[in-house]
């Protein structure tokens, strides 16, 4: 049977995943009988895990299989797991035991099975794109109708061609059939194996056949050209679908418009090679070069970036969703209006100067990355998580960040003018030093360890003035544009409705229950259950609130509420309705206070909560308004109407 903190753990999602296999180092896990999409695990570390007779299959969406990419499945047992319609990006199985796996349907990129035991798996019907098989066990495996390109080590199979995949191409020309003075044999070009010599071996053959048929895209689905030397070659709108370009030298290289998903770049030279409207999705680039390379929408959906050194990359629109980019730096890169949503960059550099700007980031997962001092104005950073993130100096203005994960960040002197922190989680973030002029700070969770010294609340053209604490940030503006301030009391005094009494034995409860009852007839009630302000007694805080406050419900039960109805009945001429349990007497004094006219009478008794929210409307709301609309028609006759 499964563990139930384990199943916990991964429900939770990555960061809690991994949060626990470090705190239980080599843990084999029993996770049996799993059923769970296989797109959920994406980037998990299952490792030794117990998975055996698990249901990790995707379920098509529009004919397409769901992403599993990423995750590690070392050592681990899937006997008789279920493994279809999914597509296994970069996974990792090596030394597992497979045997009975069912993976029909499925799409294999770059996975890695060596040494693993595949006896008696079903990969019938799969596309099988780069991946490793040495040391495997293959006995009784099936794999009719399975396509193999590139496969290493799985015994007597030679890789076939990678089939042709749909695909925009870049120049509405291309392949379009001869052209002026092209014959019909020039424009088909020389078959795949020629086109593959020439680059390897024959430059000036390949060069002297782009001249003379321009239109040709070249075939070059699942080449093996790793290692080569490709400095500077004419490969824009090449069609390199799954082929193996592992460490080649790319220099300068034009692959404007070229189709290379599935492709294997990993440590490849990319540097300064010309990238623009490049397909790239699902494609290996592992530890590859990309030094001031220009990629004006470059699409790298899903593709595999980790550790590639990319400063002063020019990408701007790319489309890097889902792209796996930790540890990759891209200091300097210009990714404005790029789309990185769902992609996952733990401890990646953003830093020095990099270029986010209007940039979409919705669910980024980058614990633990470096943006000190990039350029985020209006990104889109809905529900990334940043945990433990280095924003120093960042540009967040305009960003949106609600329910964000801030956890930990640094945040230290950033510009987050009017940014969009609702329900963002920041425990432990230091913001000291942060612009935050018309930020949008509700719901936010702080704790202690939350640093916010010195926060500008300010514009950048007027005299700087700060505050300790976002919540307090729009109060203390509204203070300092005195004149908007009378319509916010006179607001807050229409319906805010102070409500005293115990907080022991129920008490507090009770007055719970009566607060969620005014607010349902629009009422704003407030209950002084927290911790006394530093600089004011008990007594002024209550006297504070009695002066926002329309009318007050006092419980009179509370020990402390004859010495707040001494501080607040004679001063403040609101109604005051009292109530108090049946069975209970009021204190002595109470008498003399009910003497005040703004006092309502009778005393209004109640068994229990049901019974109070009963009376609400009747004998609490009701008598509060009569009492409010005779002190107003005297104020008329006093004053004047207003």
């Amino acid at each position: 049977m499964a563990d139930p903190e384990p199943l916990e753990m991964l429900q939770a999602g990555p960061a809690a995943w991994a949060a626990w296999r470090r705190q239980h180092p080599g843990a084999g896990p029993d996770l049996r009988g799993l059923r769970r999409s296989g797109g959920t695990l994406t980037g998990h570390d299952l490792s030794g895990c117990r998975l055996g007779g698990a249901d990790l299959g995707g379920q098509p969406l529009f004919g397409q299989a769901q992403p599993l990419r990423w995750a590690r499945f070392e050592r681990a047992d899937l006997r008789g797991a279920r493994l279809t319609a999914l597509s296994l990006q970069g996974c990792g199985f090596v030394g597992a035991d497979l045997r009975d796996t069912v993976w029909t349907g499925s799409l294999i990129v770059h996975g890695d099975f060596r040494d693993a035991d595949l006896r008696g798996a079903d990969l019938r019907g799969c596309l099988i794109v780069g991946a490793r098989f040495e040391g495997a066990a293959t006995d009784g495996a099936l794999t009719a109708g399975t396509r193999w390109v590139r496969p290493q080590g799985w015994p007597g199979v030679a890789g076939e061609a990678m089939p042709r995949l749909a695909r925009p191409l870049r120049a509405a020309f291309a392949g379009a059939g001869p052209g002026a003075g092209e014959t019909a044999a020039e424009a088909a070009g020389p078959d795949p194996a020629t086109q593959q010599h020439w680059l390897r071996h024959d430059r000036a053959a390949w060069n002297a056949w782009r001249d003379r048929a321009p239109r040709q895209a070249p075939d070059l689905r699942g080449a093996d050209l790793a290692g080569a030397d490709l400095r500077g070659a004419r490969l824009a709108d090449a069609d390199l679908a799954g082929a193996d370009l592992a460490g080649a030298d790319l220099r300068e290289a034009d692959l404007s418009g070229a189709f290379l998903r599935f492709a294997d770049l990993a440590a490849a030279n990319l540097e300064g090679a010309q990238l623009a409207e490049c397909q790239l999705g699902e494609a290996r680039l592992a530890g590859a070069r990309l030094r001031r390379a220009q990629g004006w929408r470059l699409d790298a959906q899903g593709a595999d970036l980790a550790g590639v050194q990319a400063q002063d990359l020019a990408a701007p629109e790319a489309g890097l969703v889902a792209a796996r980019l930790d540890g990759a730096d891209l200091g300097g890169a210009d990714l404005q209006h790029a789309r990185l949503g769902q992609a996952w960059a733990v401890g990646t550099r953003f830093a020095g100067q990099t270029r986010l700007m209007n940039a979409q980031l919705a669910g980024l997962f980058a614990p633990g990355a470096d943006f000190e001092g990039a350029g985020l104005s209006q990104a889109d950073l809905s529900g990334a998580n940043l945990q433990g993130a280095r924003l120093r100096r960042a540009s967040l203005f305009r960003a949106e960040l609600p329910g964000a994960d801030l956890r930990g960040a640094d945040l230290r002197e950033a510009d987050l003018v009017r940014c969009d922190l609702i329900r963002a989680r920041l425990e432990g973030a230091r913001l000291s030093g942060a612009r935050i002029y018309g930020v949008a700070a509700w719901d936010l969770h702080t704790d202690a360890h939350t640093e916010q010294e010195g926060l500008r609340i300010t514009p950048a053209d007027e005299p700087a003035v700060q505050v300790d604490s976002l919540e307090m940030a729009q109060f203390v503006h509204l203070l300092l544009r005195h004149d908007r301030l009378r319509g916010v009391i006179h607001s807050v005094a229409r319906r805010g409705v102070l409500l005293l009494g115990r907080f022991g034995g129920g008490g507090l409860a009770l007055l719970h229950a009566l607060a969620g009852g005014l607010r349902q007839a629009g009422y704003l009630p407030m209950i002084f259950d927290f911790e006394r302000p530093a600089g004011r007694n008990y007594t002024e805080t209550v006297k504070t609130l009695a002066g926002l406050a329309r009318f007050v419900v006092v419980d009179l039960s509370g020990p402390s509420v004859p010495q707040e109805l001494m501080a607040t009945v004679p001063h403040f001429k609101i109604p005051f309705i009292p109530i108090l349990e049946a069975g209970r007497a009021p204190h002595a004094m109470f008498a003399d206070l009910a003497e005040y006219p703004w006092v309502h009478r009778p005393l209004l008794r109640f068994h229990d909560a049901q019974e109070l929210l009963r009376a609400l409307p009747t004998q609490i709301v009701a008598p509060a308004e009569a009492l409010l609309a005779r002190r107003q028609a005297l104020l008329d006759d006093l004053f004047g109407t207003a």
